[in-house]
């Protein structure tokens, strides 16, 4: 057999069947081999291993009180015993093993007088059934109970250089107040842990447990569902090399259970999900607090919550950008304090709240990013700024339906049985990006031009995206211009337009785009003479980037239209919003108009002819510029609330004819330092004038 080699082979076959032993004539050369039996730790004294020569001691005293049992006793060989406390020293070489047992209680509440092993700095590996130090020679029999042991592993390793406890065995399914406290507190190279089987807690039995372990990276398994008070308080804080963290699947929480559990874990990126519904007072209070590497945060489901429940939940973690919902509607007190002090880096914060009070979130955005989005209920009254007991300051502020909305494709939903058309051809000139698509489903796309029918139920929806940018054909001397194509026809039957109109131009990537730069007349006449479409609340126009005459005649003539899109844009370009509104006869409320600085015709004939509106949108301008209001409320024939703070109008045609046949009666709000004509050029005449 020269030039073969099986030492290295644990089994051979010859076709199906299982070779046990080699021959080479006589001579046996290859014995199959049986692996060797694992240990069975849970049958092995508890055990010190010297990973380095060292000297083993304990600070258990000599003398005990009334209600400690201290008869601990140590061998070298489990058949000779000694007893083991502060008097005695061992000195060991690498390899050397110590077992203990005993029969012991401890009840001080001072951590650190029952330290079993002290090493000096040097390392050892723990093993063996933790029960011997109990039970002493019976503790293969009494493997599942710590009942009346409370405190009984408090800070038993604390401070020493233990590395692997990972065949140390934590048997007991019935724990006991304290029971495992403090029990690796400060064993700062521990890198694997004992595993944890209990699934009913008691009170602080793992507080503390792995604190300050900085080289633990990942954390034992925790299959409790019944928790305790404070039963996992503290348990990995300062664990600054922990990535990866245990489920926790416990739906009913108990006071301060969470408490601090991971705080300081600088290391952990992503937090374990936590599915509670029903909390307790500080149930979460500072868990994640400094985990600076933190970039996702779990889901926090409850609608109940309770005093301090999230209180520095997730302070100072500078990495995170995104807060968890907050679904709770009724808050309570300090149940927000601090949550998310000092995380820098967070733009999103989604609160549904439907009342609110400082005393329920006291400094909880503090050093938060300087710009993002809140999301909040348009009626409730959480306050900007405010010593950052309310919205961050520079945050944009949104209701939940336009968030909603603003990840969903253009749409239109049929409100009656109905045949959907589009006159956008099928052929496109050399200057058009006609890349349009429709789906039913969002998942199968089709082309969307004149060629294409669709019959709609009541309830069905077409969806829209593509690539979109429109040219004009100039049909006159007065810069008036014809559309080529609108979106959908007017073939009968009701349909709301909603979703984001920037899926027409970004396609799938529409969300959180908010410029038109480059789209000159990209929606121009989008939806003009339609009168069909009656509800347009939900369609989110974001851009807070426009385009010169970007929604120009958008909904020109929609007759049927009673409720119009929001309008964010702050920064507003000619012609912006000329004529968008002209001739919506049903239009009965109109969007807030918060521009404060105007640009040419950027509102000429805006509502022009909407003979159902009655209150005009504030107009806080106080500079106006050329044609920015010409013919704006013109025919508004109900129209009898203005408020207009402008006190230049110097700019030719700003106000002509602005609020000609407009209600007979009504009432003007303006600066007090302004002078206005009075007439269809200025204030209406017969209206009653309010300075302010």
């Amino acid at each position: 057999m020269n030039g073969y080699n099986f030492s290295d082979a644990s089994d051979i076959r010859l076709g199906s069947s299982t070779i046990t032993a080699l021959y080479y004539g006589t001579t046996l050369i290859w014995p199959k081999s049986t692996p060797p039996t694992p240990t069975d730790w849970s049958t092995e004294y508890l055990q010190v291993e010297a990973l380095e020569p060292l000297n083993l001691t304990t600070n258990m005293s000599v003398s005990k009180t009334s209600t400690d049992i201290l008869d601990v006793q140590y061998s070298t060989d489990k058949t000779t015993w000694y007893t083991w406390n502060e008097d005695i020293s061992i000195s060991m070489n690498t390899g050397d093993i110590v077992y203990f047992k005993g029969s012991y209680i401890w009840n001080d509440n001072v951590a650190g007088n029952n330290t079993l092993i002290t090493t000096a700095d040097k390392m050892f590996n723990i093993k063996g059934n933790i029960m011997s130090l109990i039970y002493g020679d019976n503790f293969i029999l009494n493997q599942s109970s710590l009942l009346g042991y409370n405190n009984c592993f408090r800070s038993l390793f604390e401070n020493s250089k233990v590395i692997n406890a990972n065949n140390l065995i934590l048997p007991a399914t019935t724990l006991e107040d304290f029971c495992y406290y403090y029990m690796f507190n400060g064993c700062s190279s521990l890198v694997n842990t004992p595993i944890l089987p209990a699934t009913i807690m008691k009170w602080w039995c793992y507080g503390s447990m792995f604190m300050g372990c900085s080289s633990l990276t990942t954390a034992p398994l925790l299959p409790a569902t019944t928790l305790a008070t404070r039963c996992y308080s503290a348990m990995f804080n300062g664990c600054t090399s922990l990535t990866t963290a245990p489920s926790l699947t416990a739906t009913i929480l108990e006071v301060g259970c969470y408490n601090s559990m991971f705080y300081g874990c600088t290391s952990l990126e992503t937090a374990p999900e936590l599915p509670a519904t029903t909390l307790a007072d500080d149930c979460y209070q500072n868990m994640f607090e400094d985990c600076s590497s933190l970039t996702t945060a779990p889901s926090l489901p409850a609608t109940t919550l309770k005093e301090k429940c999230y209180n520095y939940m997730f302070a100072h973690c500078t990495s995170l950008e995104t807060a968890p919902e907050l679904p709770a509607n009724t808050l309570v007190t300090d149940c927000y304090d601090n949550m998310f002090d000092g995380c820098t880096s967070l733009n999103y914060i989604k609160c549904l709240a439907t009342s609110w009070n400082t005393s329920y979130a006291t400094v909880w955005v503090r050093n938060v990013a300087a710009s993002g989005t809140f999301i909040k209920y348009t009626n409730t009254n959480i306050p900007v700024g405010g010593g950052s007991t309310g919205i961050p300051l520079g945050w944009t502020v949104t209701d939940p339906a336009t968030e909603h909305w603003s990840n969903e494709y253009l749409q239109v939903e049929a409100l009656e049985p109905m045949t959907l058309t589009t006159s956008i051809p099928v052929s496109k000139t050399t200057n058009d990006i006609l890349d349009v698509q429709y789906s039913t489903d969002k998942t199968n796309w089709n082309a969307w031009n004149e060629d294409v029918s669709l019959s709609l139920s009541t309830g069905d929806k077409v969806y829209f995206k593509g690539s979109y940018l429109a040219t004009f054909t100039k049909i006159n001397s007065t810069n008036s211009y014809s559309a080529k194509y609108k979106l959908c026809g007017n073939d009968g039957g009701r349909y709301n337009v909603q979703g984001n109109i920037m899926s027409l131009i970004y396609g799938d990537n529409f969300a959180n785009q908010y410029s038109l730069q480059g789209y000159t007349y990209c929606f121009y006449k989008l939806f003009m003479s339609n009168k069909s479409i009656t509800d347009m609340s939900n369609l989110i126009l974001p851009a807070t980037e426009l385009a010169k005459q970007c929604y120009i005649y958008m909904f020109n003539g929609c007759t049927s239209l009673t409720t119009a899109p929001a309008l964010p844009a702050t920064t507003l370009v000619d012609y912006c919003y000329s004529n968008m509104f002209n001739g919506c006869t049903s239009l009965t409320t109109a969007p807030a108009l918060p521009a404060t600085t105007l640009k040419t015709n950027c509102y000429t004939q805006m509502f022009n002819g909407c003979t159902s509106l009655t209150t005009a949108p504030e107009l806080p301008a106080t500079k106006l510029t050329g044609r920015c209001y010409y013919q704006m409320f013109r025919g508004c024939t109900s129209l009898n609330y203005i408020k207009c703070l402008a006190t230049d109008m110097t700019a030719a045609y700003c106000l002509t004819d602005w609020v000609t046949n407009v209600a007979a009666t009504g009432t003007f709000v303006k600066d007090a330092n302004a002078t206005w004509a009075s007439g269809t050029s200025g204030i209406p005449s017969g209206w009653t004038v309010q300075d302010m």
